[in-house]
């Protein structure tokens, strides 16, 4: 029996390393979160470390995009939200000129020569849409919480973004709407479901993290 139990336990140290190897994909963080005042609105800024590492590394450098999928949501004391931002960042490399984009939303793409530079701006993320000023409080405190889900599309989702994003599909200003944001809202919540359905093989990394309570001064 001592052979048979050897050779099983073996295959069991097996199949717990490559367990700890995916999982090892899905370790990276958001942190640094804080609100960013432009005059008479707020943003919101912060830094996603480790996320090029392991699966997600090498599927990325095999051609394969990266999504992450964003959603900031500012509550105050009471934990009551107040808004909620939602944003895609592509991240491609690019096999034949060896090079890094970056791409959110619908905006330009950033062309990046190493995967040295691609780290660096993550670790300076901000939300495109901004927060009058009149909608807070300085009376207040207010937090932002963050949820990420980095997700490894396969080559055919990677075709139907791209043409997705060049406009394939009407944006909110052709519709009409009662919660008009961004012209990219729309686009964003139907990729969302048609795109990344559960029922389709994929592999995703989520994190969250909160923001240090913090009040919005007056201005001058």
């Amino acid at each position: 029996m001592l052979p048979h139990f050897r050779k099983f336990g073996g295959i069991f140290l097996v199949l717990l390393l490559c367990l700890e190897a995916t999982a090892s994909g899905s370790r990276y963080r958001v942190v640094e979160i804080q609100p960013v005042r432009y005059g008479d609105s707020v943003a919101v800024r912060f830094a996603v470390q480790h996320l090029i590492e392991n699966e997600i590394r090498r599927s990325l450098l095999a051609g394969l995009p990266i999504i992450l999928h964003i959603q900031a949501v500012l509550t105050d004391s009471r934990k009551t939200p107040i808004r909620k931002l939602e944003s895609l960042l592509k991240i491609t490399y690019d096999v034949w000129e060896e090079s890094f984009g970056l791409r959110m939303n619908d905006g330009p793409q950033q062309v990046l020569s190493s995967l040295t530079e691609l780290r660096q701006h993550l670790q300076r993320i901000e939300l495109p849409e901004r927060i009058p000023r009149t909608e807070l409080s300085p009376k207040k405190t207010y937090r932002w919480s963050i949820e990420t889900v980095a997700v490894i599309l396969t080559r055919r989702q990677n075709e139907e973004l791209k043409w997705w994003m060049v406009g394939g599909n009407p944006v909110e200003e052709d519709l009409p709407s009662q919660d008009r944001t961004t012209g990219f809202r729309l686009n964003l919540n139907q990729l969302i479901q048609v795109f990344l359905k559960k029922d389709e093989s994929r592999q995703e990394y989520r994190q969250t993290a909160i923001s240090a309570p913090f009040r919005i001064t007056p201005t001058p």
